[in-house]
């Protein structure tokens, strides 16, 4: 009587040894399989493919985990479909490639989502309201920031250090 294993590297597909020789059982649900395949490198979702293929969703993904071929089968006709969506953009950039942009941002968003919006900080309003920290006095207009050192100041401040009269000159 034939011995059955489960191989791991065979992707746990049952296999028979008979007189030594290893025997390989084909995979009863290849043509599902080929089916779910075709479907998503035709830029059907997962889950969907699963469903028209005639299979629960659940088995999909136990399918995923138990064959390692197939998990990489799923993978690459992924990245075919997206192949596809790339020629498109490439080739219908001239006129119009709003549609296929779109599909590419929302079935690969980390890749091909719009940056997001950068709130730019004013130079010259954080530098004048840095200096008027410092100076002690509020600065106004741009005026102020690039008038002459040597310009003697005509507005009152108050010293935070003890001891100093902010009016004397030193």
């Amino acid at each position: 009587m034939a011995e059955f294993i489960k191989n791991k590297k065979q992707n746990k597909k049952r296999t028979k040894i008979e007189n030594g020789v290893v025997v390989y059982k084909p995979d009863p649900n290849r043509k599902i399989k080929d089916n779910i395949l075709d479907l998503i490198e035709e830029g059907m979702w997962q889950r969907d493919s699963a469903i028209l293929a005639g299979i629960n969703e659940r088995t999909f993904y136990r399918w995923l985990i138990d064959d390692v071929s197939f998990a990489s089968q799923v993978e690459r006709a992924i990245l075919k479909y997206k192949q596809k969506l790339i020629k498109v953009v490439n080739i219908g950039s001239i006129q119009k490639p709003d549609i296929a942009v779109r599909v590419l941002e929302k079935r690969w968003p980390e890749e091909w989502d719009k940056p997001k919006k950068i709130e730019v900080v004013d130079p010259d309003k954080q530098l004048s309201e840095t200096l008027s920290k410092l100076m002690g006095t509020p600065i106004t207009n741009k005026e102020e920031l690039t008038k002459d050192s040597d310009e003697p100041n005509t507005t009152e401040s108050t010293s935070s250090v003890p001891g100093v009269d902010p009016k004397k000159s030193t």
